[in-house]
């Protein structure tokens, strides 16, 4: 393969389906951005600055749990198929991407998705 063909797009989201790795029953679907994205570098470099405003005034820094959350959550460009307890499916908003972000199985899964460049290559 020619050098010139390759095509890492990291800056366009990718749509992936999540299902259950057991049964294959499918979850929804969720779209990512690769952690070379302007949004993922855009988060990092806030998540820098609020971290410094914080160990400023209240002399602590975010746990790595914070942390983690904020990172990921900048990664997750949309998502569909998401149902609540109730049967109704998720709309795309910070309130529900909490929900979906309660869920380690889902933080494994984005984190694996994203860490593998080969998600990002274009055609």
């Amino acid at each position: 393969m020619k050098l010139s063909q390759i095509n890492y797009d990291y800056e366009t989201p990718k749509e992936f389906k999540v299902v259950n790795p057991k049964n294959k029953d499918e979850f929804g679907f969720i779209s990512l951005y690769s952690t070379e994205s302007e949004p993922f570098i855009n988060a990092q470099i806030q998540l820098h600055r609020d971290t410094i405003e914080t160990i400023k005034n209240k002399g602590k820094s975010p746990t790595k749990k914070e942390v983690e959350k904020v990172l990921i959550k900048s990664l997750i460009a949309g998502y569909n198929g998401w149902e609540d307890e109730d049967g109704k499916e998720l709309e795309f908003n910070d309130e529900n991407t909490e929900l979906l972000l309660n869920n380690q199985f889902i933080i494994k899964f984005i984190n694996k998705a994203t860490a593998d460049m080969g998600n990002f290559l274009g055609k």
